[in-house]
């Protein structure tokens, strides 16, 4: 492998001193240089010896590489003008998403505050329905808790005492089947928020 780098970089570096002499001979390496032939009569064009011809050759040469770097320069420096504009745009574009983040996050805040001011606030209407519940007649009760949502009756009777608790669903249970049902999905909410060790929310 070593052998066949060695190689390569060897004819590289031939090819290369190849382009270099027909740059600055004008002609190939092998070939035989032009021989300039003077004309029989000679003017002031025509006498000009081989050498400034050679020289007004590498001039244009010269010249017209000087050209080219200039366009090079040029377009080089066009494309780091539109990368730099890039790179402008992209931190002024960070720089919005930051503040954008930082509003989210300062609402997210507030609302899980609000959130949990709301579970306060529900947590003690739903203690206020249980003790008011529990005041009233157990028959009376269970019609009305009948009316509700069973998770929502479930929540009440679970802040109620075992015994205003019991008096309710046997009271539900005694009035007609639908009593019974619903005696039967207060029992499952109950066992659920029991299990899930919650305070009824």
């Amino acid at each position: 492998m070593k052998w066949i780098i060695l190689l390569l970089s060897l004819v590289v570096a031939v090819e290369g001193g190849m382009l270099m002499y027909c740059f600055q001979s004008g002609h190939p390496p092998f070939a035989e240089p032009e021989v300039l032939q003077m004309p029989e009569e000679s003017t002031e064009e025509t006498a000009k010896p081989a050498s400034v011809l050679l020289e007004h050759r590498e001039e244009g040469m010269i010249s017209e590489l000087a050209t080219a770097l200039r366009k090079a320069r040029e377009e080089v420096r066009e494309s780091r003008q539109q990368l730099d504009k890039r790179e402008a745009n992209l931190r002024e574009l960070n720089a919005s998403y930051l503040k954008v983040q930082k509003v989210v996050e300062g609402l997210v805040k507030n609302l899980e505050t609000q959130l949990i001011r709301v579970d306060e606030n529900q947590a003690k209407n739903f203690e206020t329905l249980a003790e008011v519940y529990s005041k009233m007649d157990p028959t009376s009760s269970a019609r009305a808790l009948q009316l509700m949502d069973p998770e929502r009756a479930a929540l009440i009777l679970f802040r109620m005492d075992s015994r205003a608790m019991a008096s309710v669903m046997d009271s539900a249970v005694a009035s007609s089947v639908d009593g019974s049902e619903a005696v039967a999905l207060w029992s499952d909410a109950i066992r659920r928020l029991s299990d899930d060790g919650e305070d009824g929310l």
